[in-house]
C-alpha cells in the first residue's frame, strides 16, 4: 500500500484529493486500486485530521514505535557500526561477478572460513581505511556492519591473501572475459601507468631493490608497480618490478602480456613526458609499438622551434580543445591548445610577476635567484635583477599547450583525446596510491606482498565502477567525500524486551545519489532481526506519544 496525492480539477479549481492505493498484477499489467480516499489536502491539514490519522495509525507499526523510542533516549544501543560502505560495494562487487570468480577458483581447495567474504573485507578495507593487516581486520570485525564480516580475523586476513597470491592472472582473465564486449574496440588503445612502492626494512630479496624512486625514497628499497587500463578507463591488469626496473622494460612486458592474455593485437601506448626519450621511442619502434607520448616543449629544441612556431589554424575537437597537425623530419606531432587553461596559466603567471615586482621593489633580490618559479622571468643587467619581458612573453607562448608525438595513422583530433584519457588515468592512478597508503612494507614474504598489491587492484575495480555510474548519473562528489558520506550511516542494534531490532540512521546529504548509482535500496530504518516472542503493544496516553510499549 502507498498513499498518493490525486490532483482533481473542479470547474476552474483544482482540488489534491490524498489517496490510499495498493499495486496489483493482472495480466501481467501492474495496476493500481483505490483502497480509500481520505480528502482534500486544504481540508484534511488545516484541521488537523491529517496528522491524527497518521498518529493513530503509527500505533500499529512496531518498528515506528522502536525507531521513535530510540530517538526519544528511551532505548540503549548494544553497538552502533558503519554501514554504508558495506552497502555500497558489496552490491558492486557482487554485480562485477567477483564472488563467482573467486568461488570457481577454490574448487581445488578448501577452507573452514569464507574466502570470498574475506576477500572483500579485505578490499573494503583498502578503500575506507587503508592501513595494516592487523588495522584491518580489527576495523572490520569492530567498526563495519555486514553479512558475515563479524567472524572475520587477522589470521583469515593471512590466509586468504595467501589464496589470492597465486590466482591473480586467473581473476583478472576471468574479470576480463566478463566484459570483454565492452572493452575490444577497431583500435585497441592501453592506457599504462607506474610508481614505486618503498619498503621499511630490506623487503623481499627479489622484488626489494632501490632504483628511481617516484615517491622521494631514493634511499629505501623499493617495488615498480604499474596498472593497466583501457581506453574507458577499466583497470585490465596490475603488474610488479623489482625496483630497480627501467620503465621501457615495465612496457615490453605489460604490451605482450596484453597479446597474449587479452586478445589485443595492436597495442598502442599512451605515455606521459616522463617516458620520453630519443632511446626509448626507438625501442618502442623496435618492438613494433604504436605509441602517443607526450613531448617536454621547453627542453626539446625543434618541438619549441619547428612545432610550436608552425603557423596554421587550429582544428576545434570540441569544447577547450584545439588540434594542429605539425610534421618534421618525418615525424609527426599534434600541437594541442586548451583555451580555459591558458586563461588560468595567464593568471598564474601574472601573480608570479605582481609578487616578483613587490619583492624586487622592498630589496628582496637575493632571495629570488634560487626560485625556480620567479627565475624563469628574471635577468641580471648591470648585477642587478630585473624582470625580463622578453622571457614573459616567451613562456606565454606556451599557455594551454602541449604537443604529443606519435607513430599511429589516428586522425590528430583522436590522437588528442585519446591522450586526455591518458590524463584521467593518472588521476585514477592517484586515487590507487591512496588505496596503497599503507605500503606492502610489513610484509617480508615475496608472496604477501604481490597479494597486497593484487588486493589493492581489486579495491580500485571497485572504485572505478562507482565513478563510472556516479559520472552517467551527472553526480560530482570527491572520492573522500564519498567514502566520509558512506561511513556515516550506521546501523544500530537495539533489544527490546526478548526481541532485537536493527536501525538506520539518516542519511546524510547527497548519500541518496550514491545509493541510486550503485543500484543500492535503501534498508528501512528500523527492522526486526531475532524475534524471540510474537510482539503486540498499545500505547498509554490520551495521544500517541509513545512514551510505553508493552510487549506481550
Amino acid at each position: 500500500m502507498f498513499i498518493r496525492v490525486k490532483k482533481v480539477t473542479s470547474g476552474r479549481k483544482q482540488y489534491d484529493y490524498l489517496q490510499i492505493c495498493e499495486t496489483s498484477r493482472e495480466d501481467k499489467k501492474v495496476r493500481q486500486k483505490v483502497i480509500a480516499t481520505l480528502g482534500t489536502m486544504d481540508e484534511l491539514v488545516p484541521s488537523g485530521q491529517l496528522d491524527r490519522f497518521v498518529e493513530s495509525m503509527a500505533k500499529f507499526s512496531q518498528n515506528l514505535q522502536v525507531l521513535n523510542l530510540h530517538q526519544e533516549g528511551a532505548l540503549s544501543a548494544e553497538w552502533s557500526k558503519s554501514w554504508g560502505p558495506s552497502l555500497i560495494f558489496r552490491r558492486l562487487w557482487e554485480q562485477l561477478q567477483i564472488p563467482e570468480i573467486i568461488k570457481a577458483a577454490l574448487t581445488e581447495r578448501a577452507f573452514q572460513f569464507d574466502v570470498e567474504k574475506t576477500l572483500f573485507a579485505i578490499a573494503l578495507q583498502r578503500l575506507v581505511k587503508p592501513g595494516s593487516d592487523l588495522l584491518g581486520s580489527s576495523w572490520v570485525k569492530r567498526a563495519i556492519y555486514g553479512e558475515g564480516l563479524e567472524n572475520i580475523g587477522l589470521q583469515h586476513f593471512y590466509r586468504a591473501l595467501g589464496f589470492l597470491a597465486g590466482k591473480k592472472e586467473y581473476v583478472e582473465d576471468q574479470l576480463f572475459e566478463r566484459r570483454r564486449h565492452m572493452l575490444i574496440n577497431e583500435v585497441d588503445i592501453v592506457f599504462f601507468d607506474t610508481s614505486t612502492l618503498y619498503f621499511e626494512g630490506k623487503g623481499p630479496k627479489n622484488f626489494a631493490k632501490r632504483g628511481f624512486s617516484k615517491d622521494g625514497h631514493a634511499q629505501d628499497n623499493q617495488i615498480v608497480f604499474g596498472v593497466v587500463m583501457s581506453r574507458e578507463g577499466t583497470p585490465l591488469s596490475c603488474m610488479w618490478w623489482p625496483g630497480n626496473t627501467a620503465d621501457v622494460e615495465t612496457i615490453r612486458d605489460v604490451a605482450s602480456s596484453l597479446k597474449k592474455r587479452f586478445y589485443v593485437k595492436d597495442v598502442v601506448l599512451v605515455c606521459d613526458r616522463g617516458m620520453v626519450s630519443a632511446k626509448n621511442l626507438k625501442r618502442f619502434t623496435a618492438l613494433g609499438f604504436k605509441y602517443i607520448v607526450g613531448m617536454k616543449m621547453r627542453k626539446t629544441r625543434h618541438v619549441k622551434t619547428k612545432v610550436m612556431g608552425k603557423r596554421g589554424r587550429y582544428l576545434e575537437v570540441r569544447e577547450n580543445l584545439r588540434v594542429k597537425e605539425v610534421s618534421y623530419r618525418h615525424q609527426r606531432y599534434v600541437l594541442c591548445y586548451n583555451p580555459q587553461e591558458a586563461e588560468r596559466d595567464k593568471k598564474k603567471r601574472e601573480a608570479i610577476l605582481d609578487d616578483l615586482r613587490e619583492k624586487l621593489a622592498g630589496g628582496e633580490a637575493r632571495s629570488l635567484i634560487g626560485n625556480k618559479g620567479y627565475r624563469a622571468y628574471l635577468s641580471v643587467e648591470r648585477e642587478a635583477l630585473h624582470i625580463d619581458e622578453l622571457k614573459v612573453q616567451r613562456e606565454a607562448r606556451y599557455d594551454g599547450k602541449y604537443v604529443l608525438r606519435t607513430n599511429t595513422d589516428l586522425p590528430k583530433e583522436k590522437v588528442a583525446l585519446t591522450y586526455k584519457g591518458l590524463q584521467d588515468v593518472e588521476a585514477l592512478f592517484r586515487d590507487l596510491k591512496d588505496i596503497l597508503e599503507a605500503r606492502p612494507f610489513f610484509h617480508r614474504k615475496e608472496d604477501m606482498v604481490k597479494a597486497h598489491l593484487f588486493s589493492c587492484f581489486l579495491a580500485l575495480q571497485l572504485m572505478v565502477e562507482l565513478k563510472k555510474r556516479l559520472e552517467s548519473e551527472s553526480v560530482s562528489i570527491p572520492w573522500k567525500e564519498i567514502i566520509l558520506r558512506l561511513e556515516q550511516i550506521s546501523a544500530v542494534k537495539v533489544n527490546v524486551g526478548d526481541s532485537e531490532f536493527l536501525l538506520r540512521t539518516e542519511f546524510p546529504p547527497g548519500v541518496n545519489d550514491i545509493f541510486r548509482a550503485a543500484g543500492v535500496r535503501p534498508p528501512p530504518r528500523a527492522q526486526l532481526i531475532s524475534p524471540q516472542k510474537a510482539c503486540s503493544h498499545k500505547i498509554s496516553g490520551e495521544s500517541p506519544g509513545y512514551t510505553q510499549l508493552k510487549l506481550v
